[in-house]
């Protein structure tokens, strides 16, 4: 014999108005959590979307400045590079006996390490140097250097394009009145010593 267990069936229209109540109460209790958007808040949000928008405007304009600005620094430092690489060459084949005509009196310099480089030229104007080390030297892009002239520190720089045997760094910071000039010594910069101007 089977046992039957009573099935107690509920009409779906008994049940939706409970359920209507629980959601309705629901509802209620975080309506008054929440306050009901006024009329104006739409303004306040769009007032606040148009000034950070105007905000990134702004700084993307400076940005784009700035970019232009570094753009125009690289070129005028990778001409200077090719200029001296030619002149190193021109310098190299006149030692070498080469046919440019026969060695010349002074010999040129020929750094061996990071710390026996020299500023090779200098632009104030632009506050771009060449450096006569390069990538056979250690050298690499954002490297920093202490600029010292008969002992004293003169400024630092930073490295912006590396080739072969030289390179070029953006003056970051000098002496008050001192700017960089050729035959400055390298020194790599240490950041736990911070300005060295002072």
């Amino acid at each position: 014999m089977r046992s039957r267990i009573p099935f107690v069936f509920a009409h779906p229209a008994r049940l939706l108005p409970r359920t209507c109540l629980a959601l309705t109460l629901a509802v209620g209790a975080f309506a008054t959590e929440v306050p009901a958007p006024g009329p104006d808040d739409w303004r306040l949000d769009a007032e606040e979307a148009r000034l950070t928008i105007a905000r990134l405007v702004e700084k993307n304009e400076k940005l784009v400045q700035e970019n232009l600005e570094l753009k125009k620094r690289i070129t005028i430092v990778s001409d200077s590079f090719a200029s001296a690489q030619a002149e190193l060459d021109f310098k190299r084949a006149d030692l070498d006996g080469g046919a440019l005509g026969p060695p010349l009196a002074v010999a040129t310099r020929v750094p061996r390490n990071l710390n026996d480089g020299r500023v090779a030229d200098a632009n104030p104007d632009l506050a771009l140097v060449a450096l006569d080390i390069g990538r056979e030297h250690g050298v690499k892009a954002g490297m920093k250097f202490s600029l010292v002239r008969d002992g004293a520190w003169v400024g630092r720089v930073r490295i912006l394009d590396v080739r072969a045997r030289v390179s070029g760094a953006l003056v970051e910071e000098t002496k008050p009145g001192e700017s960089p000039k050729a035959g400055d010594r390298l020194m790599i910069w240490k950041e736990s010593h911070g300005s060295q101007s002072s």
